[in-house]
């Protein structure tokens, strides 16, 4: 048996879903503890480590900055720059007592394995650091690294953290329990599936090389042991830090092969959880937590499995709210009344363009500009707040494709309370057609460089196109500030037509779950959390738990689901 830590730090907390609980570490503890594994998950993204992580006076001087003019002026955004420098330069310092943290914990519970999130941006940049010094104070601990940097870009974070001993790089549930067995000496290396690790034929202080075991995928997902999300287990989801919303792996895998979209290579084929499973699920949560906020994981939710979940929810009166992903081609507009009526609030639509032809010839959409007209329509007409998400400009787009998406945005978009459109430039990822075929669609970039600074630089969904990060390529000739500076003039546009804009599913499921309008919390919420307005940000999560879940006495009273059931057939891992 070994003890496990389990540990996830995003860096700064730049939108409110980064305060959700983290359903990847409290499935990784369910599957350990059903193997007989003691667990504990350490999340650093919490109010504490934010308030922390914020120098003082900063959110005043950022207010100024929001007061003194209109944010999309360039002198507002050269301030705005000038504090996020100085807010990162300050977050360095605290990573240090992050790390005294941990090593408190370590020595505690005689860990003998710690287990990192890799997130991109600061989240990877402290997970660097945290390795190299748990190799100088414990030199016997296992590390081990997972998470969506491991997935998309496995070698480059791997000589990017480099001090580590193994990396999931499938489905963590069945190569985390390999990957112990190793350790005890129970199985070799070249039998866990889902793992890269160096190669150890390399000396040491040479260039490493990485050997990859390709990932084995669990066909039934209705076999994996319930997310632990108990107090012993995951004390910081009932401290008050974390807003109590609950991210449910209903499916996985995806069957559109979007050009773009990393989804089909990592996540493999589409498996979907059982309704009848879903919902055990859900009640058990609810059992333990007292939760009505849930959003769906998946990244094409199936519609059939969606209604058989809505019709027992409604049968058996369970009281929840949730959002999901859904593809346009499997909604049909009857549906969408059982659905509002079991919980659905908001839903995300991936659009990315209103010409049929980049939809078929660039981005592999499989849909029509019309289909997506009615079905986005339809699902706001229900109340549902509904996300669309554009990438513009697309490769290839033309003054005409631009007319087109620029009037379907007005139409469907322009005045409704239900909808925000996302935008988002071109960014090819590793292993999407866009990156094997990247001369086809006009891509240029240097696959190292770019790497490297996509696993580095923050991520600012809510943020406009002027203060996100850039990155190192081309398309067609354009710098991607120039596609920034293309896509800004494109929100100015839309702007004036009244179309709300950058607000994604989970933002609207919190600010439904906190009684406020969507925009609202956005425009109140983006400066707070542009630079640690935590009384701003305290009073969100204080609202959203306390309104909009169980009281806490029947939180209290409430058991835990049995931890070890279902069973995880541990010869699969």
């Amino acid at each position: 048996m070994s003890h496990v830590i389990l540990v996830t730090y995003s860096g700064y907390i730049k939108t409110p879903s980064s305060l959700a609980l983290d359903n990847g570490l409290a499935n990784l503890a369910g599957a350990l503890i059903h193997a007989g594994h003691e667990v504990l998950i350490e999340d650093y993204n919490r109010l504490s480590i934010l308030e922390k992580m914020t120098p003082p006076g900063i959110s005043e001087m950022a207010a100024e900055a929001f007061k003194a003019g209109n944010t999309a002026g360039a002198d507002s955004f050269a301030r705005i720059r000038e504090l996020q420098d100085k807010l990162d330069s300050y977050q360095e310092r605290v990573v240090g007592e992050i790390f005294e943290d941990l090593s408190r914990l370590i020595l505690q519970h005689r860990t003998s394995v710690i287990g990192f999130k890799c997130w991109g941006s600061d989240g990877a940049a402290a997970v660097k650091r945290w390795c190299e010094l748990i190799r100088g104070r414990f030199p016997e601990l296992k590390i081990l690294l997972g998470g969506s940097c491991c997935s998309v870009a496995p070698e480059h974070t791997a000589r990017y953290i480099g001090n580590f001993d193994l990396m999931a790089i499938g489905e963590a549930e069945l190569s985390i329990l390999g990957m112990l067995e190793y350790f005890e000496g129970r199985r070799a290396l070249s039998e866990v599936s889902g793992v890269l690790y160096r190669d150890p034929r390399v000396p040491k202080d040479a260039e490493p090389r990485y050997i990859k075991n390709p990932p084995a995928l669990l066909k039934d997902l209705d076999q994996l042991p319930y997310p632990n999300y108990s107090r012993e287990v995951y004390p910081s989801a009932w401290t008050g830090e974390k807003l109590n919303m609950v991210i449910l792996d209903e499916s996985r895998g995806c069957p559109v092969q979007c050009n773009f979209c990393v989804h089909p290579t990592y996540a493999g084929s589409w498996r979907i959880k059982s309704a009848a499973r879903i919902v055990e699920e859900i009640k058990a949560i609810q059992s333990l937590m007292g939760t009505r906020y849930f959003r769906l994981a998946g990244s094409n939710t199936p519609p059939s499995v969606l209604k058989q979940m809505a019709r027992r929810v409604l049968d058996d009166g369970i009281d929840m709210r949730f959002s999901c992903f859904l593809h346009v081609n499997s909604v049909k507009a009857e549906d969408l009344p059982v659905l509002r009526e079991a919980g659905l609030r908001c839903v995300f639509y991936g659009i990315e363009s209103a010409d049929d032809r980049l939809l078929k010839e660039v981005a592999n959409k499989k849909t029509n500009a019309d289909r997506m007209y009615r079905v986005t329509k339809a699902t706001t007409e229900q109340r549902i707040f509904t996300t669309g998400s554009f990438i513009y400009p697309m490769p290839f787009e033309t003054p005409e494709s631009r007319e087109k998406t620029v009037s379907f945005i007005k139409n469907l978009f322009g005045g409704n309370a239900y909808a925000s459109a996302q935008f988002l430039n071109p960014a090819p990822m590793p292993d999407t057609e866009w990156w094997r075929e990247r001369r086809k669609y006009g891509f240029e970039f240097n696959d190292d460089e770019y790497i490297l600074k996509m696993i580095t630089s923050p991520v600012r969904h809510m943020f406009p196109p002027e203060l996100q990060e850039l990155l190192p390529y081309s398309l067609q000739g354009k710098t991607h500030r120039d596609l920034a500076q293309e896509l800004g003039a494109l929100i100015a546009e839309l702007k004036n037509e009244k179309v709300i804009y950058n607000i994604s599913d989970d933002v609207a499921i919190i600010a439904h779950g906190c009684g406020m309008h969507p925009s609202r919390l956005k425009d109140e919420l983006l400066p707070a959390f542009m630079f640690g307005d935590l009384p701003k940000i305290r009073k969100m999560t204080e609202d959203f738990n306390a309104n909009r879940c169980r009281s806490e006495r029947s939180v209290a009273a409430a058991k835990a689901p049995n931890p070890r059931s279902p069973a995880l057939p541990l010869g699969s891992a």
